[in-house]
């Protein structure tokens, strides 16, 4: 079964740069594994995991019935986004935990980027 995750960006060149930053530690911790990003999309895909990075616009726009396995935000989308913009992502989230009992972040996609805001606090 392959597994959704959603990366939340504040705008098109977040989730560009968010991006290719996860992409580049994933082919570096997988080596092995074909990993392969769609720039289209603003996609990372697996044979295991599909990781999609959206703002928040896009967000807002998504259909109610997706789900996703794991769901973070990027650095600029937790300091900059609106609050009026940020009630999409909560529903995605809140129907997350009640389908799978949980975010299931923690173990992949959060480390990911949260790398990404330890080094831009410093």
């Amino acid at each position: 079964m392959m597994k959704t995750y959603l990366v939340a960006c504040y705008g098109l060149q977040d989730c560009i740069d968010t991006m290719k930053r996860i992409y580049l530690k994933l082919k570096a911790k997988y080596p092995n594994d074909l990993i392969m990003m769609n720039k289209e999309q603003h996609a990372i895909v697996s044979r295991s995991f599909l990781i999609q990075f959206k703002t928040s616009e896009e967000i807002c726009r998504m259909n109610e019935d997706l789900l996703f396995y794991g769901m973070v935000k990027s650095y600029q989308y937790q300091e900059f986004t609106q609050y009026d913009t940020k009630d999409a992502y909560e529903h995605f989230f809140l129907r997350t935990k009640r389908f799978y009992g949980k975010n299931d972040c923690e173990n992949f996609i959060k480390p990911l980027v949260i790398g990404e805001r330890k080094k831009r606090a410093k």
